[in-house]
């Protein structure tokens, strides 16, 4: 009967030491799994973050270019206008002194555009200003010289470009961080089967 104990206990001692072990395992596995859990959700975060930021400088870039057209339309009408005018008073003998009414609707026309590019204007320099608020709130924004506006959109898309960078490097070493972490769990089931 004491022989059948001291086996028992032996075997339990044996059995205890081996779940210790192997808890040991599963434990750091689990710190492991966790900690990447983590990296996996802030670089989805900052990733949805270069995503919306994308987005708003595509959406701005749209209005931008549909105020260039519009701004280009305009002028065109413009110079044909300006063409009329002086074609209309050669023809008639009158030299290049335009009626006065057509000299209004030239001034009026000037007006407008005038108003128009000070619209752009103050809706690039809001566009800067949030693009250079969204590089300073990410750490990538070097010093800018404010009275340079092609500088500064210049130095824009290369932060942009180097953003979409590390987020490709960071993809792909994301890949191969769950690749092992697949494997590593594919060994500790093959483990538990045996």
């Amino acid at each position: 009967m004491d022989e059948i104990l001291n086996k028992w206990s032996s075997e339990l001692t044996q059995y205890t030491k081996k779940f210790h072990e192997q808890a040991v395992e599963v434990a750091e596995w689990d710190r492991v799994l966790v900690e990447n859990g983590e990296k996996i959700s802030k670089l989805y975060t900052e990733t949805v973050a270069a995503e919306a930021t994308q987005a708003n400088i595509d959406q701005n870039l749209e209005y931008i270019d549909s105020q260039q057209q519009e701004l280009s339309s305009i002028l065109d009408a413009y110079e044909s206008q300006v063409r009329e005018l002086l074609d209309g008073g050669l023809a008639r003998g009158e030299g290049v002194q335009p009626a006065d009414e057509e000299r209004e609707k030239a001034y009026n026309l000037a007006e407008g555009l005038n108003k128009q590019l000070d619209d752009m204007s103050k809706n690039l320099a809001t566009m800067i200003d949030e693009i250079n608020q969204s590089a300073v709130l990410s750490g990538t924004k070097e010093a800018q010289d404010d009275e340079d506006p092609i500088a500064q959109i210049v130095q824009i898309l290369n932060a942009h470009l180097t953003s979409l960078e590390w987020i490709d490097q960071n993809s792909s070493s994301l890949n191969a961080q769950l690749k092992d972490v697949s494997s590593t769990q594919s060994s500790l089931m093959q483990s538990r089967n045996m």
